[in-house]
């Protein structure tokens, strides 16, 4: 991972990420597993890092799930109430804990390769991915009504087809 960041230009870290998430997620089910239970062996040890104690709680919900490594290649944000980020085709996202609200142009194109018990499309998801490096811009809404007890914010993606409108009532 640490040679990604210090990759030179643009090109070669989202080539070598490529390679490395595909081959992570191609990897043989056992030698995952195996390589899982290890990592796991190391973290029930204590002291690690943020990305350690996702993987390990990660761990805990899907024992053996190669997808347990994506806590290493993957941002790891903690949004509070009333923040918002945007994520463009190509990115993939999971929520581990708390309430949210997905907003999404119309799609049939959910496509899982790990930490989950549904259908896997491997291929599929290690082709279509961005690999774009940096995390998203945390946006926190604008204010477009205040009313007698309600509040409006709006919350504008970069994009034509929607946009997400919470309104507050007392």
């Amino acid at each position: 991972v640490d040679a990604l960041r210090s990759a030179a230009g643009g090109g070669a870290a989202r080539d070598a990420l490529r390679g490395l998430y595909g081959a992570l997620m191609r990897s043989d089910e056992t030698a995952a597993a195996r390589a899982v239970r290890a990592l796991a062996g190391r973290l029930a040890l204590g002291a690690g890092s943020a990305d350690d104690a996702l993987a390990a709680r990660l761990h805990r919900h899907y024992p053996e799930d190669v997808g347990v490594f994506s806590a290493y290649l993957m941002n790891h944000l903690v949004l509070a109430p009333g923040e918002a980020i945007f994520l463009p085709a190509g990115e993939p996202h999971a929520y581990l804990k708390g309430d949210c609200v997905e907003a999404m142009a119309c799609s049939d194109n959910v496509v899982r390769a790990g930490l989950t018990p549904k259908h896997k499309d491997v291929e599929n998801l290690v082709d279509m991915l961005s690999y774009t490096m940096g995390g998203p811009d945390i946006e926190f809404g604008r204010l477009v009504h205040v009313g007698e007890g309600t509040r409006t914010l709006c919350y504008t993606p970069p994009v034509p087809e929607f946009e997400v409108l919470i309104t507050t009532v007392e």
